[in-house]
């Protein structure tokens, strides 16, 4: 069809396609923005929500859909804190000489600190401002010169699936 003063005929059906496409990105931004909100919203603990915000407005590595912030030293992942309703689960790959008292000493013993994946990995929960704070410090100052020990797990970096589910 074509129309009068129009710089460029369009056929109907070319109109309904570029519809279609601008809905569908409209769609992707809106699910985006809403995921990203409702993900926000699971977390219940304000001192936990804010932490991640912090972590996010740092520029922090993430895995939205898990609600998990990750932590590399030399290039490696060593810890993905995952974002329960009212807690954070943290997974730490790899160990270090003292690791399992190095954690309870900062976190005390409701952090649950235990060996994990056949003692190749540690897990532990962080429940307050100064436990996100503690575990903040140690991922990034602390532990940078810390030696670790060779994990047995070939591609322990890559793996996203290992983080158990309570």
């Amino acid at each position: 069809m074509l129309r009068c003063g129009a710089s460029r005929a369009t056929a109907p059906w070319e109109q309904r396609n570029l519809h279609i496409e601008r809905i569908a990105e409209i769609g992707r931004q809106a699910w985006q923005k809403e995921t990203g909100d409702r993900q926000q919203a699971r977390v219940e603990g304000n001192e936990l929500r804010e932490f991640a915000r912090q972590e996010l407005k740092l520029g922090r590595e993430t895995y939205l859909r898990r609600r998990a912030l990750h932590y590399r030293l030399g290039g490696k992942r060593r810890w993905s804190l995952e974002c329960r309703r009212k807690t954070a689960y943290v997974w730490q790959r790899g160990r270090f000489e003292g690791d399992e008292d190095f954690w309870r000493d900062r976190l005390g013993e409701s952090a649950s600190v235990k060996p994990v994946k056949s003692g190749s990995a540690l897990s532990f929960n962080l429940h307050t401002k100064s436990d996100f704070d503690a575990f903040r410090q140690a991922a990034t100052e602390q532990l940078k010169d810390r030696e670790w020990h060779v994990s047995s797990m070939a591609h322990d970096d890559e793996i996203d699936g290992d983080i158990e589910v309570e």
